[in-house]
């Protein structure tokens, strides 16, 4: 169990998303995988953060936690660190940053007041052609989702 400084902060409960069916298996399996490893551990804290899934650039999907409503009450990068220390997990210098006012990550740009795609992704797909059969749809369709 780990505890987070959070001074006389009151609890940030975030409202969950339902999880769409389609990834309800995929969900399930790595939340035992995860459970098995120890790398998460069952909880009943006050303090709850929005679970997203998201695929890497191998296409393997991983956890990823929202953590924007919680940041500005915790003591930030000893936190961040002392949790991968004990889950066995390191960061990779290559593509953290830290102390910027913004930031890029899975196709976007964030900053503190907005989540905006990335003008590069957006132009690729503005400037696809259009498809013509359904084969052309569904590989559209599957680069879409």
């Amino acid at each position: 169990m780990h505890i987070n400084d959070t001074g006389n902060a009151k609890p940030i409960k975030q409202l969950l998303r339902p999880c769409p069916f389609a990834l309800r298996e995929m969900v399930n399996s790595l939340t035992q995988q995860y459970l098995k490893q120890g790398i998460i551990s069952p909880s009943n804290s006050p303090w709850r953060s929005l679970l997203v899934i998201v695929k890497e650039k191998d296409s393997t999907p991983c956890y990823c936690i929202d953590m924007r409503a919680v940041k500005c009450v915790t003591k930030h990068l000893c936190v961040v660190f002392k949790r991968l220390a004990m889950a066995n997990l390191c960061a990779n210098p290559s593509i953290c940053t830290f102390g910027s006012i913004e930031t890029a990550y899975l196709g976007h740009g964030i900053n503190v007041d907005s989540v905006k795609p990335d003008p590069a992704k957006v132009d690729m797909t503005a400037n696809l052609a259009n498809p013509r059969n359904l084969k052309k749809l569904q590989a559209f369709l599957d680069f879409a989702t």
